[in-house]
């Protein structure tokens, strides 16, 4: 069973944009697999929704950023984040992504951040754009 962790930048765009990133919040929702998050990823989505620059895009959607983390978190599965080395991305703020997921067990990472795609896998868990994603859920597709 597919186990996959958003990163918050895919969670937003699937929230304000759709597109791919939606398709792949439908797909695993639909019973096809299971959303991984945490504590500290659901408030960074939270301050990320809270930036200005974002409000016209929620405004536009007719939702508030407080009711798309709640829609988010009744889609996800809570994980306890693991204990990894603080230098085992170039990020120090993408750790909380590699925790969540090494904690949750998940099978994938689905991110759109060039330093956690540069990793390309940690502790066996590969690291995908969310289009390459959409292609593993969706094999016999031609996902963009």
């Amino acid at each position: 069973m597919i186990r996959a962790l958003l990163d918050t930048n895919v969670v937003v765009s699937a929230f304000l944009w759709g597109g791919v990133p939606q398709q792949i919040i439908a797909h695993i929702t639909t019973g096809e697999g299971v959303l991984i998050s945490s504590e500290p990823l659901i408030a960074e989505l939270r301050r990320t929704l809270d930036k200005p620059k974002l409000q016209p895009y929620i405004l536009a959607r007719g939702t508030t950023p407080t009711a798309i983390v709640q829609q988010y978190t009744k889609l996800v599965q809570l994980a306890e984040p693991a204990a990894i080395p603080p230098d085992a991305v170039r990020d120090p703020d993408d750790v909380i992504v590699l925790v969540a997921a090494v904690g949750g067990k998940a099978t994938h990472i689905v991110s759109g951040d060039k330093d956690l795609l540069s990793v390309e896998r940690y502790a066996a868990i590969p690291i995908l754009k969310p289009g390459d994603f959409l292609r593993v859920l969706q094999p016999d597709d031609n996902a963009e």
